[in-house]
Parts: structure tokens; sequence; C-alpha cells
């Protein structure tokens, strides 16, 4: 919402649209948030969470104050060091790109209600917003600000409650049109993504002019929706430069490059076209550098940052270390005190970080000094835990908690399904209306994906918060988290139990040439016993002696994998199960002649003889030896 520091609010201006404010100033804005906060739950956690890190910052200091020169030179060569290997990891090869919705969930709304666009708009509650238009954002309003606190730094307001579905029937939209740039584009949330388009870049090069050919119209979002289209015809004595093929109205025909400007700028266009939303976008050669492009040139821009080491080192050196992804204000606060207050700081003072910081958060500054991000998408193969979340007013009543739940157990769970994962372990996630936060979870045996299998996990652990809090647990936050993530087709085959159907060769698949018993009558092995029984099977129509053809489903034909025999039985192989059990009853399942060896039929008495096998004959196989070995490791439960 705001920086905490001396007892005040102070305004975060790296959001887009708050550094060029022109209804309220800086100064102005910290007054009122601290004003109509003070004596509240909300002033009074950020009170907290200020002197703890005044604590950390004093630590840290006492650390350098006793620190030798030697220590200080030690620390200067273990920076220069990781620097000089961090170097060695430089990759300028890829093209990365950061896709953000401008104001995503205010935009949508202001798309529906052309009504909305010159007024201040801001989507969420009075307990908390989601975002905020740019209008709304002079006035110093922003995402993850109390809605109460927005209304008295702008009484006109308007806050709208969100609508998700909306939101997620937008979301699906625009990840279709990225799927066509890069086929495992990551999402970072509903609003933002990001895509590897070197691959495309590369096919990119044969297109012809008329496939990279767009226009700047959003006639085909319009048709989806069934608006009405009437052509706009200019003043007298104005002319148009071009119109829209599609619609007659006029818009800007667009050829977009081949290079990497020219596909982002197109798929900005598409997006437009199929949305009537714009977005911002950065490129680089990594992750991060993209994304802190992406807010060069928003709302509605692009820029792109060339793949050079010198200029990525001048562009990152004055950059306010804020403005990297991953440092909020706790960490800017103790940097700034410790003299870093620019990503080129986090190189010069290496030696400050390397005795005050952990070897993981120096390598992390480091990285970012010299504009080293991941090259690498984290697909959903990869993914650790999908989670959602919601910030509502204050809630205590347990049915009432128990609803938020199901909302989002289902909202989860429709994710999942779309992302064809699933997972083991359920956590909540809890914020009380002290802004105190905890989770609790729990891990099942088996592999869960849809709302009605999260949703009685999540609600065991909730349950136990409510009773531990003696029925008073008040909430301004919940949510819902699937970790040990799977993708759900892989799962099925390592993780599903195997029904004997899937160990059995149907009788009319069977090649007539396959040896199951050669004609001299010697036992021969099959050689591909293990097949999944085909649907088709269920088109047999026999039924056994004594059972009512109403009551029985249609039989099966299956060849007993022990005897070769042709056995009927019913769907759920209840026959098949009694005629292997007869099979596997005798180790010596046949008489054996000099002739040969005599197919078993479940009449015959042999069955109950329980005789030993001579050696010199082939061994009678069980239904195990059937069986395939398995490839992968099964894991136990």
């Amino acid at each position: 919402m705001a920086d905490f520091s001396g007892g005040m609010f102070r305004l975060n201006d790296n959001k887009a649209g708050l550094s060029q404010m022109d209804g309220l100033s800086k100064d102005d804005i910290s007054r009122i948030l601290t004003e109509a906060s003070k004596g509240s739950l909300f002033h009074e956690n950020k009170k907290v969470k200020h002197k703890l890190i005044e604590e950390r910052i004093a630590s840290k200091k006492d650390v350098l104050a006793k620190a030798s020169a030697e220590d200080f030179a030690e620390a200067e060569r273990k920076a220069k060091r990781l620097i000089e290997e961090l170097e060695d990891e430089r990759d300028l090869s890829r093209t990365i790109v950061h896709v953000d919705m401008d104001m995503f969930f205010a935009a949508v709304e202001m798309r529906d209600n052309p009504q909305l666009k010159t007024k201040p708009v801001a989507v969420g509650c009075s307990s908390m917003l989601s975002t905020s238009n740019y209008v709304a954002r002079r006035y110093g309003v922003r995402a993850a600000q109390p809605g109460f606190l927005a209304k008295k730094l702008c009484p006109d307001l308007i806050i709208i409650p969100p609508n998700f579905v909306k939101y997620q029937d937008v979301g699906r939209i625009v990840r279709q049109l990225f799927a066509e740039y890069d086929p495992n584009f990551v999402s970072a949330s509903l609003d933002e993504a990001y895509l590897d388009i070197t691959d495309h870049l590369h096919r990119r090069s044969q297109f012809s002019e008329a496939q990279r050919t767009v226009w700047q119209c959003d006639c085909l979002y319009l048709t989806e929706k069934k608006a009405s289209i009437d052509p706009i015809h200019p003043d007298s004595g104005a002319e148009i430069e071009s119109c829209c093929p599609r619609c007659g109205r006029p818009a800007e025909k667009i050829v977009a490059g081949v290079d990497a400007d020219g596909a982002v700028h197109e798929l900005r266009i598409r997006i437009f076209q199929k949305t009537s939303l714009t977005c911002s976008a950065g490129i680089s050669c990594n992750t991060m550098l993209a994304k802190i492009c992406t807010d060069k040139n928003k709302p509605n821009g692009q820029y792109q940052l060339p793949s050079v080491r010198d200029v990525i080192l001048e562009f990152i050196r004055d950059l306010p270390v804020r403005k990297v992804p991953g440092i909020g204000a706790a960490t800017e606060e103790i940097l700034t005190a410790l003299g870093v207050t620019t990503c080129g700081d986090l190189n010069t003072k290496g030696d400050i970080l390397a005795l005050v910081f952990s070897d993981l958060s120096l390598e992390h500054f480091l990285r970012v000094s010299l504009g080293i991000g991941s090259t690498v998408l984290d697909n959903d193969d990869e993914r650790k835990s999908i989670s959602t979340e919601r910030t509502f007013r204050e809630l205590w009543k347990p049915e009432d908690l128990f609803k938020k739940l199901e909302e989002l157990t289902e909202d989860l769970g429709e994710s999942m399904e779309e992302k064809n994962i699933c997972g083991r372990c359920v956590t909540i996630k809890l914020k009380l209306i002290t802004f105190e936060t905890y989770t609790r979870a729990n891990s099942v045996p088996r592999l869960i994906g849809h709302a009605d299998e999260i949703y009685p996990i999540a609600k065991k652990l909730l349950e136990t918060e409510i009773r531990n809090a003696n029925g008073k647990l008040r909430l301004r936050l919940m949510g819902v988290r699937v970790s040990q993530l799977q993708d759900v087709a892989a799962a099925d085959d390592k993780f599903k139990q195997k029904s004997i159907s899937q160990f059995l060769v149907p009788a009319k698949q069977i090649d007539e040439s396959s040896p199951v018993h050669d004609t001299d009558g010697a036992h021969t092995e099959i050689e591909s016993p293990i097949m999944q029984l085909d649907e088709e099977v269920n088109e047999c129509s026999v039924i056994s002696p004594g059972v009512d053809q109403n009551t029985l489903a249609p039989a099966i034909s299956i060849e007993c994998p022990n005897c070769a025999q042709t056995v009927q039985t019913d769907p759920d192989f209840v026959q098949l199960n009694q005629h292997i059990d007869l099979c596997l009853n005798s180790e010596q399942l046949s008489d054996v002649s000099s002739k040969g060896t005599k197919r078993l039929k479940l009449e015959d008495p042999v069955i109950a003889v329980r005789t030993k096998t001579p050696p010199s004959k082939p061994k009678t196989k069980r239904i195990t030896d059937y069986f395939a070995p398995s490839t992968s490791k099964v894991t136990e439960f």
C-alpha cells in the first residue's frame, strides 16, 4: 500500500501511474494515510513490523562496526570471486518477454461500463483493494490498500466488487494468444506471463508481409460479444488513412516486423482485438530484466533492452533497488540504511553485503547488480504449488468462513483441471484481523485435483483452527494452496492402481498366429500377454447360463493368461476371477501325456488335484508371470 517509516506512511511511487500524480502531493498522501489509520489494527501492525526492521538494521550495523580491515578485505575478495563466477553464467541468447495487462481488473470493469473510463475506479472492498485505474492512482490509490483509506485519499473513488469469473474468462483468451508465440509460457498471475519467443523468432523470419499485417481494432471482441458495429464516418473535410477491413471503422494498419519488437507489438494488438484491453510488455534476455522493462512504457507500451552486456550494465547501474522484482519495502529500507539505493551500489558495496547478508542473499544482490536473471521458464511440470487467496471484510461466523473456503477451493480446482495437474499437500493460509498470518497443512496419500477433493481436507484444517480459537477466529484473508504437484497424465500412469483388465488379453483381439500352445502340445510362452482391454469387447452379447439377462451387462470374451481358455465373463470379471482362482489352485493344471498338454476345462476334476510337477516338464506359469515389469519406481504409501 505504502511504506512505513518514522511513524508515517510514505508513498512508494515505483508502481506505474504513481510517479506522475496531479491529484495529491506525496506529502499530502503521507499525512492523510497516517492520520486516517492511527489507532487501527492496521497501523499497529505496521508499527510492530517496522520495529523488527529497525532491530535488523541495528544488528547489521553492529556487525559492520565490529568488522576489522582484514574482514572487509576478505569480504571484498569473496564478492569479486562471486562476480567473476556469475559473469561466466551470463546468457544473452534467449529472447524473454514479460506481458502485463494494464490495471487488469479495473480495465475489464471500465470496458464493460464505458461511463467509468474518466472516473477514479478501484476493484475490491473497504478492507482491501485488488487494483485501481490510472485516474485513481493520481491520488495515491493503489492495490493492497484498505478501501477505507483509499476513500480518504480520493472521496470520489468508485469501488467495484471483484468478479473473478469474468476476469478468468478474459485471462483464458489472453493465454490462448500467448500459447501461439510460446506454447510453454509461464503465467505469473491472472494478468501477467513470461514468454520465451526465441523459437518463434526463427520461424517468424520466414513470415510474409500478409502474415504480419494486423489492424488496431477491437471488432473481434465486439463480434464475439454480438455487439452492433456501426462504421464511424469522419467529419466533413477529415481524411481516413485506413479502415479496418472487417468492420469498416477507422483503424491503423500495422505491418509488424520480424524481430522481437515487431512480434510483441503484434501480440499486444491481437490481445486488444480479442479483448478490447491493452497491455504492456518488456523484452530482454532474461526474466528479471524483462519484468523491469515492462514498467518503462506503461500503460499500453513496450520497451526492449538490447542483449548487449555493456548496455545492460549501464541500464541497471542507476536503477533504484525497489524497481527490482523481489525487493520489497523491508529489504529496501535495510539496504538504504547500509548506503545502498541503486543496483550499481549493490556491486560497488559488495564487501558490506558479504559481511551482513547470507551467501544466498549476497548472490542474489550481485546477480541483480550485473543484470543476470533466469533464462529458463519453469513450466507446470516443474511447478511446485498452485494457490488462490482472497482478502475480504472481517469474517468470524463459521458458516461464512466455510462458504469462503468453498469458493476458494472451487476456484483452485478449476485452475488445476485447466492445467491438468494434481497434488498431495493442502495448505490453508489465514490472516487475522490483527494482521498476523499463519498456515496449516495436511498431506494425503492419494493425488487430488478437484474441488470436491480439496475442500474436505481444507475444511478439517479450518475446523481445527476455529475450535482452537473457541469459535472466535476473526479473519480478513484466506487462501488455499495445493503442493507436491504432478501432471495428471504422468500421475495416472505411475500412481493409479491397475485393474485386472489391464493385464488381460481380449480373446477376439488375439492374433491367430500368436503361439500360445503349438501343435505338438509343448507349452510356449505368450509373447505379448499384457494388453489394455479395448472398449469394443463390450459389444459382445453372450450371457452366462443361469443369469438374468435383464440384470447382467453384456458379456466379455477374455483369454485366460494361465491356460489360454476363452472365458465368458461379465464386465466386473466375476466369472473370470472364479476361473483364475481355479486355475491357480494347483501347480499342476493338466495331465501330461506323451501326446501333449491337455487344455483345462472348468468342469475337469483335475483342478482339485495337487501333484508335483515333473522336473522334465515346463513349470506351469502363474498369472503374475505375465505382468510386465515396471520401468518406473513405484511409490509406496
